[in-house]
């Protein structure tokens, strides 16, 4: 997976591109230390350039959530797209978390776009 951070009308919001795996867990707890630690309490996970979703991943949605519950904070997952929303809400992550604008149709990726 790769990410990009921007701060955006005050909150953080990280961008996931790629396949978001349970090889991704040093790169999230580095995320929730780094701004939990830094009193951010609302972060926002734009998931439209995400190709996939483990089982392991999602588990670690939930502890992001949860770091953020426990320091007052709120996160919410943006624009998931195909399997990967369609796996959040088989999941029921979307009772724990709002998940914003998904769409269920398959990702489509134009010739120019990297698929990691």
């Amino acid at each position: 997976m790769k990410y990009h951070d921007i701060i955006e009308d005050g909150r953080l919001v990280l961008h996931f591109a790629g396949k978001f795996t349970y090889k991704d867990a040093d790169i999230i707890d580095l995320i929730i230390n780094e701004f939990t630690n830094d009193c951010v309490r609302f972060i926002s996970i734009d998931m439209s350039m995400t190709t996939h979703i483990d089982d392991a991943a999602l588990g670690m949605l939930l502890y992001f959530n949860q770091r953020l519950v426990e320091n007052g904070g709120l996160l919410t997952i943006e624009n998931p797209i195909g399997d990967v929303a369609t796996a959040l809400f088989n999941a029921k992550l979307n009772e724990i978390v709002y998940i914003i604008n998904p769409s269920f149709e398959p990702r489509k990726f134009s010739s120019s776009e990297e698929i990691v």
